[in-house]
């Protein structure tokens, strides 16, 4: 089957049969990851690293959201920048080793681009370090 064919395969596939297609062969982990443009990650698997690699593989990523996903710090969001600018959406739910310098970097970073920002369970988060992410229409 054409590699075009399994892009449209790979767009509607689950990300735990996604991570398992990737490893099959180069060609498919690029393949299975290239066009992904919004992304779901849930859980402590979830770490700076696992997140690196699949913001690199994912140039095209504009959404992505993730969920007690216990492992992260800011080394991630930093990367997370870096290898993803066309993040539009982003949504951080009980990630407790994201600081302040994340949500600083993210603004730094993306500006005004970065058009929703929803943000849960902080107690390190003050209002005036979110107050600073908040961009005038």
């Amino acid at each position: 089957m054409p590699l075009e064919l399994w892009s449209l395969v790979f767009a509607y596939t689950p990300l735990k049969d996604l991570c398992a297609c990737s490893m099959v062969c180069r060609q498919w982990q690029i393949e299975c990851w290239a066009d992904r443009r919004q992304l779901d990650l849930l859980g402590d698997r979830i770490d700076d690293d696992v997140l690196t690699r699949i913001c690199k593989a994912s140039p095209k990523l504009n959404n992505l959201s993730l969920t007690l996903c216990t492992h992260l710090t800011d080394i991630a969001i930093q990367s997370l920048a870096a290898s993803c600018s066309r993040i539009t959406a982003l949504q951080l739910d009980k990630c407790p080793g994201l600081t302040a310098k994340s949500i600083n970097f993210l603004a730094e970073s993306y500006g005004p681009a970065l058009t929703s920002l929803k943000l849960k369970a902080y107690k390190k988060l003050s209002n005036k370090c979110v107050e600073g992410t908040v961009y005038p229409f």
